[in-house]
C-alpha cells in the first residue's frame, strides 16, 4: 500500500477518556503517540495514515493514559498487534477496542457491550461469587447488587471486588448477614447488569 489508514475505536465504560492515547509502533522503530482526535456512537477515533505498507507486517500499538508530568501513568492491557493483511483492497484498517478486553475487534457488530451477571455461585451457605461481563461501577456500599429469595430481599453484610492485574471490578465476593437456607432459591439483581440464578 502507498498509503494505508488504520482507524481505532475505543470504548470506555466509564465514558472517561481524559489523557487516553495510543502509543504505536512499527517494525524497527521506537514508536509514537496518537491522540483520539473524534468521537462516534461507540467511543473515541484515532487514525493514522501509513506509508508505504506490505501487508506481510504487523502495527505494534497499546492504549495508555498520560498525565502532566507522566506519559505512562496507566496502561489499558498490554502490547498488541495489528497485522496489517487485514486491511482491505482500498488501503483501509478499522478496529475496535474495549477497555479490559485484550480483543482486537475487526467488526463493530462482533463487540458485546451489554452489561450482565455471568454467574452467581455459592461458595458457601453465605459466600457468593460473582462475575460479570464488563466492569461494574459502585453504586454503592454493596456495588449494587442485592439478593432475593421471591420478593424476600436478602440482606448482605459485605460485598468486595475481586481485582485481577489492576482493571476495573468484574469479578466479586458478596457476604450475607444470615447463612442462606439451602432449600430456597435465590436471585442476584443489579442495577445495570440484571439478574442472575444463585
Amino acid at each position: 500500500f502507498p498509503k494505508l489508514e488504520v482507524t481505532f475505536h475505543y470504548y470506555r465504560y466509564d465514558g472517561d477518556y481524559t489523557g487516553w492515547n495510543l502509543w504505536l509502533w512499527e517494525e524497527g522503530e521506537k514508536g509514537r503517540a496518537l491522540e483520539f482526535s473524534a468521537c462516534d456512537d461507540f467511543g473515541q477515533v484515532a487514525r493514522i495514515t501509513l506509508e508505504e505498507q506490505t501487508d506481510g507486517v504487523e502495527l505494534g500499538f497499546l492504549l495508555r493514559k498520560s498525565v502532566l508530568g507522566n506519559s505512562w501513568f496507566a496502561k489499558d492491557g498490554t502490547d498488541r498487534y495489528l497485522p496489517l493483511y487485514r486491511a482491505s483492497d482500498e488501503g483501509k484498517l478499522e478496529v475496535w477496542l474495549m477497555q479490559d478486553d485484550p480483543h482486537i475487534y475487526y467488526r463493530e457488530d462482533d463487540v458485546d457491550r451489554e452489561p450482565r451477571i455471568i454467574s452467581a455461585l455459592l461458595d458457601d451457605v453465605q459466600t457468593i461469587r460473582v462475575n460479570c461481563h464488563i466492569p461494574v461501577q459502585q453504586l454503592d456500599g454493596k456495588w449494587g447488587f442485592r439478593v432475593f429469595s421471591k420478593d424476600e430481599e436478602v440482606p448482605l453484610s459485605e460485598a468486595h471486588p475481586q481485582y485481577s492485574g489492576g482493571g476495573s471490578p468484574k469479578a466479586f465476593v458478596l457476604q450475607t448477614k444470615d447463612p442462606l437456607d439451602l432449600t430456597k432459591h435465590y436471585t442476584l439483581r443489579h442495577a445495570t447488569h440484571g439478574s442472575a440464578p444463585v
